[in-house]
C-alpha cells in the first residue's frame, strides 16, 4: 500500500513538475517583448551564418501598379508579364557572391546576366550571356564592398541581432489575439533602427539625411501561430509619416503545387507606387557545392575594343529584349 501511495506521489509530483514548467515557458516566451526576441533571434539566426557556402534558387514575378503613370505603361506589362529566375550562390571562404539572372518573356529568353563579385579583391565582372564571350569589369562603390563584408561576418550579425533586441522593451510592445492569429507589435524610432543598421553599414548617414526621421517611428506587426507563436504568417512594416507600407505574407501553405520550399508575397505601398507585389519562391542550401567562377578571361568595361563594341551591339540587336524596345520606341 505504501509503495503505491509513493508510486502515485511520485506521478502527481512529476506531472506536476512537467505543468509548471509549461506554464512558465508558455507564460514567459508568450509575453509580447519575449516573443519579439525570439522573432529577432529566428529570423536573424547567425549559427547559419558559420556555414561556409549558400546556395539560393530564386523564381519572382512582379505585379506593378503606379499611381501617377510616369512609367510607360507597355514597360509595365513588360515587368509585370516576365519572370525572373536568380540562383545566387556565396562562398565566405574565398568571398565570392555569383548571381545568375535568367529573365523570359512570353516564354522566350529576354535577358541572362551572370555578375561575379570578389569581395575581397573589391571586383565586380558582369558576363553578358550571347551577347559577348567575356566577362567585363564594372566599378563598383567601395561602400558596397564593405556592406558585404558586413553581411557575411557572423561577428557583425550578432552584434545587429543583440542592438535589435536591446530596442525591444514592454512599453513599445504589445499583442493582440485577431481569432487563430496573434498580432505581436513594436514601434522603434527610425533613428534608433538606422543606429542598428550602421553596424552592417557604416556608411548609412552618410547616404541619408538623419534628420528627416527624428519625429519618424517604424511599426513592426508581426503576425504569428501556434501555442508558442513560433509560426510567422506575416510581417508589416509601417513608417506613418513617410507614408511607406511593406507587407510580407508567408504564401507557403498556399502554393501546394509549388516546385520550391518556400514561398513569400511582398507588397509595397508609398505615396508615389500604389502598389508593388513580389511573388517569391526560393529553395536555401547550405554547404552546397557551388561555382567557381574564372575571370581570366575578362576586360574593363573602358578597354573593350570597337570590334567587341561591335559583336556587343550585333548580337543586342538579334536579342528578344532589342525587339521589344524597338516597338516601344517606335509606337
Amino acid at each position: 500500500m505504501r509503495k503505491k501511495t509513493y508510486l502515485i506521489i511520485s506521478i502527481l509530483f512529476i506531472i506536476a513538475v512537467i505543468l509548471t514548467a509549461i506554464i512558465y515557458y508558455y507564460g514567459y516566451y508568450t509575453k509580447p517583448k519575449n516573443t519579439y526576441i525570439k522573432i529577432i533571434d529566428n529570423i536573424l539566426d547567425t549559427k547559419k551564418n558559420t556555414y561556409n557556402t549558400y546556395k539560393y534558387k530564386t523564381n519572382l514575378n512582379i505585379n506593378f501598379q503606379e499611381e501617377n503613370a510616369q512609367i510607360n505603361q507597355d514597360i509595365l506589362n513588360i515587368i509585370n508579364t516576365s519572370n525572373f529566375n536568380l540562383d545566387t550562390q556565396i562562398n565566405k571562404t574565398n568571398k565570392q557572391i555569383i548571381l545568375n539572372l535568367e529573365t523570359d518573356y512570353n516564354n522566350n529568353d529576354l535577358l541572362n546576366i551572370q555578375t561575379c563579385t570578389n569581395v575581397d579583391k573589391k571586383e565586380t565582372y558582369i558576363y553578358l550571356k550571347d551577347i559577348l564571350n567575356k566577362y567585363i569589369k564594372i566599378d563598383i562603390n567601395d561602400k558596397m564592398y564593405i556592406f558585404l563584408n558586413s553581411i557575411m561576418d557572423e561577428n557583425k550579425l550578432e552584434l545587429f541581432k543583440n542592438k535589435l533586441k536591446d530596442l525591444v522593451n514592454s512599453n513599445n510592445c504589445s499583442s493582440n489575439k485577431e481569432g487563430k492569429v496573434t498580432k505581436n507589435t513594436i514601434k522603434i524610432k527610425t533613428n534608433d533602427f538606422i543606429d542598428a543598421l550602421e553596424i552592417l553599414d557604416e556608411n548609412i548617414k552618410n547616404n541619408i539625411d538623419v534628420s528627416k526621421y527624428n519625429e519618424d517611428e517604424i511599426e513592426f506587426n508581426v503576425y504569428t501561430t501556434g501555442l508558442m507563436k513560433n509560426k510567422i504568417q506575416k510581417i508589416e512594416i509601417t513608417i506613418e509619416n513617410k507614408n511607406i507600407k511593406l507587407c510580407i505574407e508567408n504564401n507557403t501553405d498556399n502554393e501546394k503545387n509549388n516546385k520550391y520550399d518556400s514561398s513569400l508575397k511582398l507588397i509595397l505601398q508609398t505615396d508615389q507606387i500604389k502598389q508593388v507585389t513580389l511573388n517569391l519562391s526560393y529553395d536555401v542550401e547550405y554547404n552546397a557545392k557551388v561555382e567557381f567562377v574564372d575571370t581570366s578571361n575578362s576586360t574593363n568595361i573602358e578597354g573593350l575594343t570597337k570590334d567587341e563594341q561591335i559583336i556587343i551591339l550585333d548580337n543586342f540587336k538579334k536579342s528578344n529584349l532589342y525587339s521589344l524596345i524597338k516597338n516601344i520606341i517606335t509606337k
